[in-house]
């Protein structure tokens, strides 16, 4: 696993959601009923979170019927429904997403 923010939100990140609802549809086909309400749930979210780190690019990250893929974009035409600004190397997490209208798809 990589200790580098663009790496771990682009490959690491997603692999790691991905397998999580491999392990909840695995046991929701065994007859696990609280997997099965999770596996609803989750299945149930169509959107994209844009996460910046520092100054590097944005990485949104599309989800779909359960499946979570990375990219430079979201995905089609799918609503960004969170926006994470973070500046480590300034200190606390910023607001200014909510004021970056490059952040928001109009």
């Amino acid at each position: 696993m990589t200790t580098d923010p663009q790496s771990f939100l682009r490959e690491t990140f997603p692999g790691l959601f991905n397998k999580g609802i491999e392990l909840l549809q695995s046991r929701a086909a065994s007859g696990d009923e609280q997997a099965k309400r999770i596996l609803e749930d989750i299945t149930g979210v169509t959107g994209a979170a844009a996460v910046q780190i520092d100054d590097a690019s944005p990485v949104y990250l599309s989800t779909q019927q359960g499946r979570m893929v990375s990219g430079d974009a979201p995905e089609g035409d799918m609503d960004i429904k969170l926006v994470l600004v973070a500046a480590p190397s300034s200190g606390p997490a910023s607001s200014r997403a909510l004021t970056d209208p490059g952040m928001w798809r109009g």
